[in-house]
């Protein structure tokens, strides 16, 4: 039986070699996604080229997701590489990327300082760390640990309450862009997304450099949320990227938004991805806990159409076993009969998408009708296979193009097989 949810690998040190990158596209690696927060250009180069190597070797398309930095606000150097935070103790915080000081902590934004304010709560490393700000003096800010732990160099930094005065496109994104431009990379992920125009503007940058790539938008920021449809709307697709939207709005409100995202990516027909602890355990066991196996069954569920493994793959002690574990996982849920359909009248697309949408539901329910094993689609830009993704045909989806970019953007669209 052939997996129709799509499995997204992130690839790190566990994994960058050609032969460890031949055994996850092996084991069920669909989209091979490159961390700009982390490796540099020449490395990417070597693995870009490997997978390209590979996917002409193994006959089946490769894409390549390309994950832009973005304005991510990070602790700086500190002075003895960590920093003990011990609960109820005091600790300053400063605009400046170094210090001298054993207590404080540095940061990569200049302008901390002024945009956060009194009794704000200032969130490390994914918020596992939590501090409370008492005072600001003289360009530092005062703060009383409210969870402790031990802060490492270059963690997140995240302050829900305030906003931030940075620009949402980096000198280093643009360059890491240009990268991806010239590398021929199929998809680019934006990290930090606050509004639409900032999506478009990236796309912009993008076709004017004539490069068909596909722009997913993260949606991990409280500002995000406020301008969804609009951003899914300028979007190629959307990447629910739970860790810093957990930080956002806390862990309770994620699985809800979770579904809520999911759903209006459904009606649009846009692909959706769900990112984030989906096998976390797995960086250290063979086996992935039952709660988070639940986890990736309820995402499939919800209607993702690609999951994304993070640390599990990047610099986990088991990579290869998480990629099986999701693929049986997949497979499991996928054997069971689907939920209702999204009706006609519910898609929210433009005219000539909702007509070519009533053709190929109509497809889709004759195909069930008949049994048929197989309905293949004749595509150049991939947008029909886009839309017979969301029907969720029971049968198989081939998708023929000849349009080597398509072949492997086809590779983030659930159940949809390209031929080249």
């Amino acid at each position: 039986m052939l997996r129709k949810t799509k499995i997204i690998c992130t690839i790190g040190p566990a994994v960058d070699t050609r032969e460890k990158l031949m055994d996850l596209a092996r084991s069920g690696m669909n989209v091979a996604r490159l961390n700009f927060s982390h490796g540099d250009h020449e490395n990417f180069q070597r693995v870009i080229k490997d997978l390209r190597s590979i996917e002409e070797e193994l006959g089946e398309p490769i894409g390549i997701l390309g994950d832009i930095q973005g304005p991510k606000i990070r602790v700086g150097t500190l002075k003895n590489k960590t920093l003990e935070l011990r609960e109820g103790a005091s600790v300053w915080m400063t605009n400046e990327e170094t210090t001298s000081d054993d207590n404080v902590i540095t940061s990569t934004y200049k302008d901390l300082c002024k945009d956060v304010s009194v009794g704000q709560m200032v969130l490390l490393d994914d918020g596992l760390l939590r501090l409370k700000i008492t005072e600001k003096s003289g360009g530092r800010l005062k703060a009383t640990v409210v969870h402790g732990g031990t802060l490492l160099e270059h963690k997140g930094i995240s302050v829900p309450e305030a906003t931030f005065s940075v620009h949402s496109i980096t000198e280093k994104d643009y360059a890491d862009i240009l990268f991806c431009v010239k590398s021929k990379i199929d998809f680019i992920a934006l990290s930090f997304v606050r509004s639409a125009q900032e999506v478009r503007h990236v796309k912009q940058f993008v076709q004017s450099r004539e490069t068909a790539i596909k722009i997913i938008s993260k949606v991990e920021k409280r500002e995000a949320l406020e301008c969804l449809e609009e951003i899914i709307d300028a979007s190629d697709g959307i990447l629910v990227a739970r860790g810093d939207l957990a930080v956002e709005v806390g862990n309770p409100r994620v699985p809800v938004l979770q579904k809520k995202i999911v759903r209006r990516c459904n009606l649009k027909a846009k692909p959706v991805i769900i990112a984030t602890q989906m096998l976390m355990s797995m960086v250290e066991n063979p086996q992935p806990t039952r709660a988070e196996a639940s986890d990736v069954a309820n995402a499939i569920l919800d209607g993702a159409d690609a999951i994304m493994l993070s640390n599990e793959t990047a610099v986990g002690r088991y990579p290869l076993e998480a990629v099986r574990m999701m693929n049986q996982l997949a497979l499991e849920i996928e054997a069971e009969p689907r939920g209702q359909a999204i009706l006609y009248n519910e898609w929210e697309l433009n005219s000539d998408g909702q007509m070519a949408i009533a053709l190929l539901q109509s497809a889709v329910r004759l195909a069930s009708i008949l049994h048929a094993r197989a309905i293949v689609v004749m595509t150049r830009s991939g947008y029909s296979s886009q839309l017979i993704s969301k029907c969720r045909a029971a049968c198989r989806v081939i998708s023929v193009t000849s349009n080597f970019e398509t072949y492997r953007q086809l590779s983030m669209h659930w159940g949809v097989e390209a031929i080249l």
